[in-house]
């Protein structure tokens, strides 16, 4: 009964290893697809072009520049066989921050991207960062945004890095 939870244990631990190691080389492969040349699908093939290239950078703007660093580090967090609860935790962290900082990036540049063609993909927050600057600009203004999004950042880092109040302060 012992060794079937053991084995269970185990199994479970190379699951976290191995989906690490293909988030690592996930990052990897979308950090050579953004600093590609944006016309040739020499490096990455016709999906980092056409995938990573195009669409991911029209969808979160900046976000793909900062995406391959949280990749690595959120690979490297499921390399060290951490619990499922603790993983849910920092993924959560993670996905608010990736959030919060393509939120930021459309509010300080909602016209970074002149040629683009609709209004929607023109700042730097890509498209995601439109809608998510659109619904809290509606809601609650500029100086409303900024505080959300303030608290929103040490939320993510807080459950990212797994911080309690007393750690951070002691």
């Amino acid at each position: 009964m012992a060794s079937q939870k053991q084995n269970q244990r185990d199994l479970e631990g190379h699951r976290h290893s191995a989906l690490g190691i293909l988030i690592i080389a996930l990052a990897a492969y979308i950090l050579f697809a953004t600093v590609s040349s944006s016309t040739s699908p020499a490096w990455t093939g016709y999906l980092g072009l056409y995938i990573v290239k195009l669409l991911l950078e029209k969808t979160v703007g900046f976000g793909v520049f900062l995406l391959p660093l949280l990749l690595t580090f959120m690979g490297g967090i499921m390399l060290t066989r951490q619990e499922p609860k603790s993983l849910k935790i920092r993924l959560t962290g993670f996905i608010l921050f990736f959030l919060t900082f393509i939120c930021a990036c459309q509010m300080v540049f909602p016209r970074y991207y002149l040629n683009a063609g609709y209004l929607w993909i023109k700042g730097a927050g890509g498209a995601m960062g439109f809608l998510l600057n659109f619904i809290f600009l509606g809601l609650i203004g500029s100086v409303g945004t900024v505080i959300v999004l303030s608290a929103f950042l040490v939320i993510s880092m807080v459950l990212f890095f797994n911080i309690t109040s007393f750690e951070a302060f002691s």
